[in-house]
């Protein structure tokens, strides 16, 4: 298990993470800041139950948790949103 903290400070790309894992779960959690929410752009090594995308919360202050579990090739990701 591997936690990770983001604070995004403008719209942001997240690349693919190297030194990955098969079978490893990690966890990143995405705050947002006190003055606005920032968009962040996702690498296609993140999947998601039915491919419909991570959308993040877009209010201030907003925590967001996404769990991913990596298969040897791709992170396939749950989240939940807006904890405050």
């Amino acid at each position: 298990l591997s936690l990770h903290d983001a604070l995004p400070i403008s719209t942001t790309t997240l690349n693919a993470p190297t030194g990955l894992i098969s079978g490893a779960t990690y966890i990143l959690i995405i705050k947002q800041g006190s003055a606005s929410a920032y968009a962040v752009t996702w690498n296609s090594i993140l999947k998601t139950s039915g491919g419909t995308g991570i959308s993040l919360s877009n209010t201030a202050n907003a925590v967001d948790i996404l769990t991913m579990v990596y298969d040897g090739t791709y992170l396939n990701v749950t989240g939940q949103k807006d904890f405050k």
